[in-house]
């Protein structure tokens, strides 16, 4: 789930800014503070960067999630080209969520030179020490960073830019935080909307990272060593005036190798190193076609993934049964897959005020394990056919209808897992109306689903059941501008489902449950200039109870009630700064008896400047 905090950090990156906020929800906050400010003139240049993000849960205690980071650069001109460097790094995280001891801080100081080759050119080295903490050990040490940019280099149409940042971070007991980060990019772009675009981009990452078996009483090295490589390219190429073509490929590698520097005695996990590899590629071709009355767009995508472990004994104590036994254990999740889809999407422009559509798409997938041991092996089928209608009554209202059937095949290829073969059956009808005047607008929609899961065995075996579930349901928002800057929004969901036991073979059914979900919600809205304030409620109650016919006791039936006032503001200043703060206040009940009342809010805060 992404917080609004996610979406405000997109608004504008290149200016000095504050934003924070605190979000509740139920039993969970969540708090943020990101802060960017900038200043410089001729021979100064100052830039700090605050990140905080942290969580809090109310269950059974009160468990936290923090994570810090704060970063300061300071560069004063000696002379032309050559720059005074300094740099400030503080990071910090802790989770009490998990098993252990999570905490971990580096705070480190450093100090050298930046040459500038252009405005955009430019290479910098700095050292200086570094404070590590990790399971409550501090080690101290010394780092090292080196970075290099170009951006933006025209020749002849053809634009490059490349970065390569890497640091070198020296600790107590040998200790090393290894990383390497290169990234290059080159494109053109032609004067008939054809381009190519292609990129290449390499992380080197390596880790010593310090283990505390309790029940030996010491301390463990172990290193972890990571290659990342990733290659992509796009293109497009106009064949005619009417026909055009694309391609995007992407190969991505990675290779992670875990070893401990010495080993334990009696912990056999010191004893190997493991190996994990993960390649995947994707090519995606596509070819358009664009007549006038009719588009026309045809795909193709084929993707290749393999995940393989492998493990290598470090010490001889360890016997050639014993990595027999953990090779076997561990190579179980060794796996390839591919995947092959065709695509066809076609619009035709039957009128001015009316379209038809057609989507087609076909996939099959492979998933193959090499282990004996492993009886996940499958291949899955998949078909969609999408069909839709639309005509504009006039510039005001219009309505469309849409069709979706899908079904899929899934067939393990082993007999131990043959009886969960099973097949996917979706069917949607749904239509919408769209409503817009000066001072009303409305979309009403209403759908019909049914989804079918049928399995292959199911007349062979009284515990395998296939079953149906199907839904109503009707959505609708509606804005009406009562007077001059007073508004009101409506927002009205509603759906009715029903679960079933299906016998497809006769396609007749057993009902089980049934659920009907109602929630609305009304504001009430005064604007001024560009600054809003609205009131309202919300309702929101959920009924499920076993059907007559089914057999199943009448007493699991439940019905659960929130209602409550909702309030929301919006305050815009200068250089769009903004508070929003919004929530609401529920009251929850179940089965008529009152639970608890429960307070959400949200509450952001930018300021620019």
């Amino acid at each position: 789930m992404f917080s609004q905090f996610d979406i405000l950090l997109s608004q504008d990156s290149t200016k000095s800014s504050i934003i924070m906020g605190v979000d509740k929800i139920i039993n969970t906050h969540h708090f943020f503070l990101r802060a960017n400010t900038k200043w410089e003139n001729e021979n100064h240049k100052l830039t700090l960067f605050q990140d905080y993000s942290g969580d809090a849960i109310e269950a059974a205690g009160v468990s936290f999630a923090d994570e810090n980071n704060f970063n300061l650069n300071y560069n004063y001109k000696l002379f032309a080209g050559l720059d005074l460097a300094v740099m400030q790094n503080y990071y910090y995280s802790s989770n009490t969520k998990t098993l252990g001891n999570s905490e971990l801080s580096d705070i480190n100081g450093l100090i050298g030179t930046k040459y500038n080759f252009s405005d955009l050119n430019n290479i910098e080295f700095l050292f200086g020490l570094s404070k590590y903490k990790q399971i409550n050990i501090d080690s101290k040490g010394s780092k090292y960073i080196l970075n290099y940019n170009i951006e933006d280099i025209e020749l002849e149409g053809y634009s490059f830019k490349s970065n390569l940042k890497s640091g070198y971070l020296s600790l107590d007991d040998n200790r090393k935080i290894i990383d390497l980060n290169l990234n290059s990019r080159l494109n053109k772009f032609f004067e008939n909307a054809d381009f190519f675009d292609m990129g290449f981009i390499y992380n080197r990452h390596s880790l010593d990272i310090l283990n505390n078996f309790i029940d030996l009483n010491q301390q463990a090295i172990e290193r972890r060593i990571e290659n990342h490589y990733i290659f992509d390219f796009s293109g497009s190429y106009s064949m005619l005036d009417w026909l055009s073509g694309a391609l995007k490929f992407n190969y991505d590698n990675s290779n992670i190798a875990r070893s401990y520097r010495k080993s334990i005695q009696n912990n056999i996990s010191s004893m190997i190193r493991r190996n994990q590899s993960q390649t995947t590629i994707n090519t995606d071709i596509d070819f358009n076609a664009n007549l006038g009355f009719t588009s026309q767009r045809l795909s193709i995508g084929i993707r290749n993934w393999n995940e393989e472990y492998t493990f290598e004994k470090t010490n001889n104590e360890l016997s050639d049964e014993q990595l027999s036994i953990i090779r076997k254990e561990g190579t179980i999740g060794n796996n390839q897959q591919s995947a092959l889809r065709l695509f066809y999407k076609s619009n035709y422009k039957i009128s001015d005020s009316d379209t038809l559509g057609i989507s087609y798409l076909k996939s099959i997938t492979r998933y193959d394990t090499p282990s004996e041991d492993n009886n996940s092996d499958n291949d899955e089928s998949a078909n969609f056919i999408g069909l839709y209608y639309h005509h504009s009554l006039n510039s005001r209202l219009s309505a469309r209808i849409n069709l979706d059937i899908f079904n899929s095949h899934k067939v393990y290829l082993k007999s131990q897992r043959s009886a969960e073969n099973k097949w996917w059956y979706i069917y949607r009808l749904s239509q919408q109306i769209f409503y817009k005047s000066d001072n009303i607008s409305f979309s009403p929609s209403f759908e019909v689903l049914a989804n079918y899961t049928v399995f292959d065995y199911e007349n062979k075996s009284v515990n395998i059941k296939s079953y149906s579930y199907r839904t109503l349901s009707w959505r609708d928002s509606i804005d009406i501008n009562i007077y001059k800057s007073i508004s009101t929004y409506f927002q009205l969901n509603t759906r009715y489902s029903e679960n079933s036991v299906l016998y497809w073979k006769d396609f007749s059914e057993k009902p089980q449950t049934s659920k009907s979900e109602l929630f609305l919600k009304n504001l009430y809205v005064y604007s001024h200039k560009s600054s809003r304030i609205g009131l309202g409620y919300r309702i929101y109650r959920m009924t499920s109870k076993p059907i007559a016919k089914s057999g199943l006791p009448p007493e699991l039936k439940s019905d659960n009630l929130i209602f409550g006032p909702e309030f929301s503001l919006n305050l815009n200043f200068f250089d769009r700064s903004f508070v929003n703060l919004s929530g609401w206040y529920e009251f929850r009940y179940n089965n008529n008896l009152k639970q608890n009342s429960v307070v959400n809010v949200f509450l952001q805060t930018a300021i620019y400047f």
